[in-house]
């Protein structure tokens, strides 16, 4: 009687673990979609990244937090992204042909900062961005301004990780309850890429081509998500 029993419990239990499997399943797949496509104007979103390595260069006005958190998530961006090929070189600080540029600034500058590089303000709190992209949505140049006044280093690890992979081609952040510096916030800042990032990044250079659209999205994350 009891083995009878545990089976009975074994066979209705395995669909309940099926279900969270497909759950979180669905759940990496909608977060996926949410962050790699971007609004191109005209309630349209596409996925909108670089087609060749770029280059990028740390301005720093005000010393803090300088290049040393700049640095630290320039090198996990770098060591995420190797299995796609893809690699962001990094220049010398304060280099003006760099076509991805990350300025460190007081909040109140942002506005005047933008404006200096032609470039309007995206985001606001704690960093804030712009990009610039050709009509096959390949993006040509990007900047964004973090703010010195973060609270903490680790505040700061974060936005620049965020700021970075949202200057690569990230769209933004989603609701979805994934461990990833692009998903909810925390109350403690996350200062290295999680799991979940280091499979999203190199995913999103092999598998995500400019101009798609989220059906094609969907069609990738099926197809060739780890």
């Amino acid at each position: 009687m009891r083995k009878t029993w545990f089976l009975a419990v074994l066979i209705f239990a395995l669909p309940l673990f099926g279900n969270d499997r497909d759950r979180g399943k669905a759940s990496q797949r909608k977060f996926i979609e949410e962050v790699v496509l971007s609004d191109t104007g005209g309630n349209s979103m596409k996925v909108v990244r670089w087609a060749v390595s770029p280059s990028v260069s740390v301005f720093n006005h005000t010393g803090a937090p300088g290049e040393a958190v700049f640095s630290h998530a320039s090198a996990q961006i770098n060591a995420a992204l190797e299995p796609a090929k893809f690699q962001v070189s990094v220049l010398q600080p304060n280099s003006p042909a760099a076509p991805l540029k990350i300025v460190y600034c007081n909040r109140d500058q942002f506005p005047q900062t933008l404006k200096k590089y032609g470039a309007q303000q995206v985001g606001g709190r704690f960093w804030a961005y712009y990009r610039w992209w050709d009509s096959r949505y390949q993006v040509e140049r990007a900047v964004a301004v973090i703010s010195v006044e973060q609270g903490s280093e680790a505040q700061a690890k974060e936005s620049t990780l965020q700021a970075l992979m949202v200057l690569l081609g990230f769209g933004g952040w989603s609701g979805e309850v994934i461990d990833s510096v692009l998903g909810p916030n925390r109350q403690q800042p996350r200062t290295e890429l999680t799991d979940f990032d280091k499979k999203l990044l190199p995913f999103f250079f092999k598998n995500m081509q400019p101009g798609w659209e989220a059906f094609q999205v969907r069609r990738a994350f099926d197809k060739a998500w780890p």
